[in-house]
């Protein structure tokens, strides 16, 4: 168990959960080496944001899940926002993937 746990218990309690309570779960799951728990939560989202994007792209780069990340970013067509070209570049840059 852990702190994640707790916080689990509290989310699944909430009368309404919302977007901005998904990225944070998404982000600490993904903190806690729980990435496809992660996945998972993603998926089931019935909304998708920018921002709940860009989480999942950190969680894949994070993971080393490059293909994964250029994926999603890939699906983005139209929706591409300077702060996921910077997630992209970032998480290349972190992976070492220079020529990407």
């Amino acid at each position: 168990m852990g702190r994640i746990d707790d916080v689990e218990l509290i989310f699944n309690t909430l009368v309404e959960a919302n977007l901005v309570s998904y990225n944070l779960k998404i982000k600490g799951y993904a903190a806690c080496s729980r990435v496809k728990d992660s996945k998972r939560l993603f998926e089931e989202m019935f909304q998708r944001t920018i921002v709940s994007t860009n989480t999942m792209i950190y969680v894949y780069f994070n993971n080393k899940e490059i293909g994964k990340a250029l994926k999603l970013f890939e699906e983005t067509r139209g929706e591409r926002y300077p702060v996921t070209w910077n997630s992209m570049i970032s998480g290349y840059i972190q992976n070492e993937q220079y020529k990407e």
